[in-house]
């Protein structure tokens, strides 16, 4: 089943996953933290620090990353050392060299290392929101004659995806692996905890999707008022709620039930109200003091200053 919670920044969100926690431990359940890498020692120590000696063995925490990381050791293996943005570029300039004699508008540019770092950046942008290779090509061949470049794109694109596959060292790629083979002792009778993210990318998605299936519950918290988005992408949450919608229409997909969402509304984290006030300004909300206290703005001539 998935589980949203939502809610403003300082509403309680990591408070109430902390909680469900320490239930879950309580009562004898297992259960799985998922945060961002950046975050992950921390909330190791602080899930570890309230929970007793014996309760240990019922919670792990990881990031995406460290899980992936897991699940191939347990296997005997060793994480392999991932591309980096040089890796990346050598291969955007081998894959651009295989299709060559194919190219149309490109071809000019075989000569220029820069082109090749940002060939490989617009690359991976396109596989972390899903854009696999042979949609894109299908995209080319139906666009006017005159698009050259998409067809170039197209083809070039089609090739560094091969080639990055068989250097088995794309992070992208490891995790749509890892979604089609997370072993059932991370998921099989567990509640699984999602918290600190705005988004995913499209290979954490299908990770995500596979734990809906296979665990007891997925809860997932995220900062946003709502799950739908209608102010056109201005609001400063849309992007978050766009997350939620598209959770939603996931857990829909493979057939997983959706509980009512909780949302968190009590603010806890300003204890001056002023703050609170701008914090609620800045989401669009309407304010009842106009008449700010103790807090200033500074206006500076340049960002040195």
């Amino acid at each position: 089943m998935l589980n949203l919670i939502l809610g403003t920044a300082g509403t309680g969100k990591s408070s109430y996953i902390m909680k469900k926690l320490l239930e879950n431990a309580e009562n004898g359940i297992k259960s799985m933290l998922i945060i961002p890498e950046q975050f992950s020692k921390t909330a190791e120590g602080e899930v570890y620090s309230m929970l007793e000696k014996s309760q240990l063995g019922l919670v792990e925490v990881f990031s995406f990353t460290s899980l992936l990381r897991d699940v191939i050791s347990e296997d005997g293996q060793i994480m392999p050392l991932l591309l980096d943005d040089a890796g990346k570029a050598v291969i955007a300039r081998k894959s651009m060299q295989s299709v060559q004699k194919h190219l149309s508008v490109y071809d000019r540019q075989l000569q220029n290392v820069k082109f090749y770092f940002e060939l490989a950046k617009v690359f991976e942008d396109f596989k972390r929101n899903g854009i696999d290779s042979e949609r894109l090509f299908s995209v080319a061949q139906n666009a006017p004659a005159i698009n050259g470049k998409l067809k170039d794109i197209s083809l070039i694109y089609s090739q560094y995806s091969a080639d990055v596959k068989n250097s088995e060292c794309d992070m992208e790629d490891m995790y749509i692996n890892l979604s089609q083979t997370l072993p059932e002792r991370y998921t099989d009778s567990t509640h699984i905890f999602i918290d600190g993210f705005e988004s995913f990318t499209h290979g954490q998605y299908q990770i995500l999707s596979r734990m809906m299936e296979k665990a007891d519950n997925v809860y997932i918290a995220l900062t946003a008022e709502n799950y739908f988005d209608n102010s056109n992408g201005i609001h400063p949450l849309s992007y978050t709620a766009t997350t939620a919608q598209r959770l939603m229409n996931l857990a829909k997909k493979v057939d997983v039930r959706i509980a009512p969402i909780t949302k968190l509304e009590t603010q806890h984290r300003f204890l001056n109200k002023t703050l609170a006030d701008i914090d609620n300004f800045l989401l669009g909300k309407k304010i009842s003091n106009q008449q700010a206290e103790n807090v200033y703005v500074n206006v500076f001539s340049n960002h040195f200053f």
